[in-house]
């Protein structure tokens, strides 16, 4: 049987002493990345550690000095096909000032606002202008982010993370209890309705239990109790909506 082969990246994003993370502005214009690289196999064949690596990279890419707190990351974070994974380890700058290099352009310090304001940026634009945007909303890095400022030592981050580094309501599939940002606001999921062909028909039934009979028309009133209804497009193939029932908090 063939073996899986995955490239393997080791990160870490050091905190500042307020709390804000240092991000690489990447010299291909690519976008915004956490400081770190890619594993080679010569890691590997010297016996070098992933710490080993992640060190080495903040070096060459930023001019830093760094120390990984802890062995055990903060999260891992496959791609679609788990062709290459991304390891998040917690760390900080033991000594040096972040420089440009061939690998990055220039450096910045973000907070939750700043990192979701980039990465909105980036999806409103071309490819080609991503320089100094973050890769998109609910992307690699806007997790690996997210992860980072829910670890911080800055209770007003850890927040702050929570309400702007949320994901966006998907199309179907919203989980009650969850937080999502829609138009700029924080809210929690309250419910979801079930699915159905026919939008104009009201189920009585929704996929997590029973649900007010009404449905997202701009002729029927909010329920009691609630602040808004997402009507979304579930793309399966098949002609059929979903409602979320989300409350702001």
């Amino acid at each position: 049987m063939e073996k899986h082969q995955a490239t393997i990246g080791v990160f870490f994003i050091p905190p500042n002493s307020e709390g804000k993370g240092l991000w690489s502005v990447r010299a291909d214009g690519k976008g915004i990345n956490a400081i770190g690289g890619q594993v080679d196999p010569e890691d590997i064949a010297k016996g070098l550690s992933l710490t080993d690596v992640l060190k080495r990279e903040a070096y060459e890419e930023a001019g830093i000095v760094a120390e990984i707190t802890d062995d055990r990351p903060l999260g891992i974070f496959p791609n679609a096909g788990i062709k290459d994974v991304a390891i998040l380890y917690p760390g900080r700058i033991v000594s040096g000032e972040p420089n440009p290099s061939k690998e990055a352009i220039e450096h910045l310090w973000m907070d939750p606002y700043e990192v979701r304001h980039r990465a909105e940026m980036y999806d409103l634009s071309e490819a080609e202008h991503a320089r100094g945007l973050l890769s998109g909303v609910g992307k690699r890095q806007w997790n690996m982010a997210k992860t980072f400022f829910l670890n911080s030592f800055n209770p007003e981050y850890r927040l702050s993370a929570l309400y702007n580094l949320a994901p966006q309501p998907r199309k179907s599939g919203n989980k009650p209890g969850t937080v999502v940002i829609y138009n700029g606001a924080a809210y929690m999921v309250i419910g979801v309705k079930g699915r159905w062909r026919d939008p104009n028909l009201v189920p009585t039934e929704g996929q997590f239990g029973i649900v007010p009979d009404w449905v997202d028309n701009p002729a029927l009133k909010t329920p009691p109790g609630y602040e808004k209804i997402i009507e979304t497009w579930n793309d399966t193939g098949e002609d059929m909506w979903e409602h979320t029932i989300i409350q702001k908090i």
